[in-house]
Order: C-alpha cells, then sequence, then structure tokens
C-alpha cells in the first residue's frame, strides 16, 4: 500500500521509496527513511497535499509524492 492510501489517523512504517535519487536525498533531509514510523494527520481539500507526522516533526508531502512512499499499516 501507499501513504496517499492511508486514512487518517492511521500510524504506518516506510518500506520503500519508488521516487528519483534527488526527491529520495530530500526525504532523508527530512528525517524520512525505511523502516520509520509515520502518521498521516490530515489530507488537504481535494487531496494535493498529505499532512503527515514522523519523530514528532510535521511534514507536509504533495500527493504526488505520497503515492511513491510504500508503507506498512500498523
Amino acid at each position: 500500500m501507499t501513504l496517499d492510501l492511508l486514512e487518517n489517523g492511521q500510524m504506518a512504517k516506510i518500506l520503500n521509496f519508488n521516487v528519483t535519487e534527488r526527491l529520495l536525498e530530500r526525504f532523508f533531509s527530512l528525517g524520512l527513511s525505511k523502516f520509520k514510523t509515520i502518521k498521516k494527520i490530515e489530507s488537504s481539500l481535494g487531496s494535493s497535499t498529505i499532512l503527515i507526522e514522523c519523530n514528532r516533526m510535521c511534514l507536509m508531502l504533495r500527493y504526488d509524492e505520497a503515492k511513491n512512499i510504500e508503507v506498512e499499516r500498523i
């Protein structure tokens, strides 16, 4: 399953990133990496952005970025 398919309030573990090397480096700089636990807080109207929590920090991701992050629900 991908991050964009999580329901608001659900927690998941990151399994894989299907993104370019440049975007992967950006995710790493934000603290996102494999096996990190994240929580989907909410989606914006129209689901153009997704708010997540990781390491007690909130991050806003674009929908296109979120659909390329494979996760496993916890």
